[in-house]
């Protein structure tokens, strides 16, 4: 059977016209948004692509005025082809979750400036002089302010469209709007919850791990704990989250932080937005030795997934402080909660969080060392048997935090983990 099954069908497909370096400048000429900025003489603009993703083609198109950044869903996934077609609908979420997002915390999400849905085409602000996460993690550039702006984001995105911050009518349509994403949460759950664990057609690891594959195919504990994340993937919607978020969907300065890519957004379980990030560095901790083997570096990242934790969980607590809705149709109405009592009752809730979080990071970080896609920290590792020794470690870590995600109860129990378990 072709894999993933759902993302396949034998119907004819109306060809579109595919954009392109070639063709991008003319179509966006049609674009008055686009032309206000850049100016009417398209033939003077300068067109480059900078696609580093898997699904979507994206251009930097750039006059002597200014540049802006153009992403293409094409009817099928980039980096395979025509041969895998995937709906180029994705965009019109990516536009409705950046428009979401921005609204709530406007410096750390790019500006759109325009959408063509028949395009399939989205205009955003460039974020020249940024460098993608994973990237500058890999460098071992310094940032010192990602712990802070991370949580701060997670706070505001996942609070403000969550059932603490909404009364039900809203929270409900916000739902609804996106509830047309299915086919990417379905190619989540396949490619991060099952697909890692049997010998998927498109499956990849080193061979220098098929003893730790075999094994993992064989591990049942794993696969069960695995099919519990999924089902809380399914069901648990508490906020619209990004879907994506791992170390390539952000870009960084040592001063700024923004997040991209967001047409994976659904409204699911809050711990999968902060477990990817969590996950994926963790990976970038794991994979510090093949790349100049920093241990400092990699104490600031482990530094980092701390951090992040506790300015989300106090911004999270502040925000439910000052800005939960108190209505009588309100999660905690304030003729029932007091702030000792809301309190209380999100540092429950939290706990939960950080247990789903712990499990998503395990589950994304197995799916980046013997899954369908992989990811330029251990590909970079030129040496066959540095890299495998990073991704026993990294599936060592996944282990634990999906297993036994329920011992994390608190954010510093990651820490030795993932140094008791370095080769």
């Amino acid at each position: 059977m072709p894999f993933p099954a759902f993302c396949r069908n034998n119907q004819p497909m109306r060809k579109p016209d595919i954009l392109t370096v070639r063709n991008i400048a003319e179509k966006l000429a049609t674009r008055d948004a686009v032309t206000a900025l850049l100016g009417p003489d398209h033939g003077s603009w300068t067109v480059t692509e900078i696609s580093d993703g898997n699904m979507n083609a994206v251009f930097r198109v750039a006059s002597a005025r200014q540049s802006i950044i153009a992403k293409y869903a094409p009817p099928y996934i980039r980096v395979i082809g025509e041969s895998w077609p995937f709906p180029s609908s994705r965009i019109a979420f990516e536009q409705a979750a950046l428009t979401e997002y921005h609204r709530i915390c406007p410096d750390m999400v790019p500006a759109i400036i325009d959408y063509d849905a028949d395009a399939a085409l989205l205009v955003m602000e460039d974020l020249a002089g940024f460098t993608v996460l994973r990237r500058a993690l890999i460098e071992g550039m310094a940032l010192p302010r990602l712990a802070e702006q991370a949580g701060q984001y997670l706070a505001q995105t996942l609070f403000h469209t969550s059932d603490l911050a909404l009364p039900t009518v809203a929270k409900k349509q916000l739902l609804e709007r996106f509830t047309g994403n299915a086919k990417l949460c379905a190619t989540t759950e396949t490619v991060i919850f099952t697909g890692p664990y049997w010998s998927a057609p498109l499956n990849k690891w080193n061979p220098l791990l098929d003893d730790m594959v075999s094994a993992i195919h064989q591990d049942r504990e794993w696969h069960q704990a695995a099919a519990d994340l999924n089902e809380i993937f399914r069901t648990r919607t508490q906020s619209l989250i990004h879907g994506d978020l791992h170390t390539g969907s952000i870009m960084v300065t040592p001063d700024a932080t923004r997040v991209i890519d967001a047409e994976w957004a659904f409204h699911g379980p809050m711990g999968f937005d902060i477990g990817a990030l969590i996950g994926n560095l963790l990976i970038a901790f794991c994979a510090v030795p093949g790349h100049g083997d920093n241990r400092d570096y990699a104490d600031w990242i482990l530094q980092t997934i701390e951090g992040i934790w506790r300015h989300f969980a106090e911004a999270f607590r502040q925000l439910v402080l000052t800005r939960r809705h108190d209505g009588d149709d309100a999660l905690l109405p304030a003729r029932l909660f007091d702030d000792r009592a809301a309190l209380a009752f999100t540092d429950r809730y939290l706990a939960q969080v950080l247990t789903d979080s712990a499990g998503f990071a395990g589950a994304k970080m197995t799916r980046r060392v013997i899954g369908i896609s992989h990811v330029e920290d251990l590909e970079e590792i030129n040496d066959p048997a540095l890299r495998a020794r990073c991704e026993r470690h990294v599936l060592t870590i996944a282990r634990d935090l999906v297993v036994a995600r329920n011992t994390i109860r608190s954010i510093s129990d990651i820490t030795p983990l993932a140094q008791r378990h370095q080769p």
